[in-house]
């Protein structure tokens, strides 16, 4: 006889899924109506959402009940759900819960923000709608690949040099999509580039709550785009590393600032966005900053420190820009 329970791990759109269930069904501004279509008193119960998920929700999901349970202690332990008392019965079910959570403007757009507290696995799998992966041709002939971020449905942010290295392709794509360019823009000193698109990308085909921010040293990050790999049977497929904020803003030869980084950055991640936890851009991937060999480093092989353009030289290049007139970028002020 088959197992009930499904014990497999949440990923994915499922994950995403039961955790809005799960918070949308704690949310008191939802009370009365989950009492009208429940008939169950407030607060609401873990029992009480396996009510729901019996008669009125999308899908049942009774048999990820030990999924659910660990999902609504997480949320809880990160203070994202309160505990509310408990009522008759047995633990966990009796357990009763508030949903607390003040978001932004541009938090109130999508999703994005759930990363903070389903972590990257959350992140990694929901940017992908907003990558853009760009290729172009080298003066020798050869593939050039760098990557971008779809930023509205139309502007993509990418590096100075991705643009001017290659002679581009006549479109770029988003999530396998091709999408024909109609012009760019590049800064004339800060390695700031960007591209618009033909045609916009469909209102429900990526995040609208991406924006930029300013970044907080140590906080945790997650790098995307697309690095060549040698015999890769899918170069159109990100990859993502993790690492932390670990450096302030550094002034690199006069030239600019940067933020460093300590994940790893490849060839092709040019351009890339370096994102945290809650979906903001915090920076775009540029250089790893090498260093000659000391004395002193006898026998060993000097390391590259990986650095990222910080929002802060995103927004004062764009403003010198002539795309300034006709297009705005999306900055997380928390209103």
């Amino acid at each position: 006889m088959a197992r009930y329970s499904d014990l497999s791990p949440l990923f994915g759109d499922e994950l995403t899924s039961m955790a809005v269930e799960i918070l949308n069904f704690f949310n008191p501004l939802n009370s009365e109506k989950m009492q009208e279509e429940l008939d169950i008193e407030i607060p609401f119960s873990i029992g009480g959402l396996l009510k729901w998920y019996n008669k009125r929700a999308p899908q049942d999901r009774s048999n990820r009940i030990w999924q659910v349970c660990e999902l609504i202690k997480k949320f809880e332990n990160q203070g994202l759900l309160v505990p509310a008392g408990s009522k008759n019965g047995s633990p966990p079910l009796n357990s009763c819960y508030y949903m607390m959570k003040e978001t932004s403007s541009i938090e109130r757009l999508g999703l994005l923000w759930l990363g903070k507290y389903l972590g990257k696995g959350f992140i990694s799998h929901h940017i992908p709608n907003n990558l853009v992966f760009i290729t172009g041709k080298t003066i020798k002939g050869d593939l050039a690949v760098g990557s971008g971020i779809l930023l509205n449905d139309k502007l993509v942010l990418t590096c100075k040099h991705v643009i001017e290295d290659m002679k581009l392709d006549a479109h770029v794509k988003v999530r396998g999509i091709s999408y024909l360019i109609e012009k760019h823009e590049v800064h004339s000193c800060l390695d700031v580039g960007f591209i618009v698109l033909k045609e916009s990308v469909h209102k429900d085909y990526y995040h609208k709550d991406v924006a930029l921010r300013d970044a907080v040293l140590m906080e945790d990050i997650v790098i995307a785009g697309y690095p060549k790999i040698p015999s890769n049977l899918n170069p159109e497929s990100p990859i993502f590393q993790s690492g932390e904020v670990i450096g302030g803003s550094t002034s690199y030869f006069g030239k600019h600032k940067l933020l460093l980084i300590s994940a790893i950055s490849r060839p092709g991640n040019s351009g890339g966005p370096v994102l945290s936890l809650d979906g903001k851009v915090l920076g775009i991937v540029i250089q790893s900053l090498e260093r000659e060999k000391e004395e002193s480093d006898f026998g060993s092989t000097p390391l590259p420190f990986f650095a990222c353009l910080p929002t802060s030289e995103i927004i004062k290049a764009f403003n010198e820009m002539k795309l300034s007139i006709d297009y705005k970028l999306p900055i997380e002020d928390f209103q």
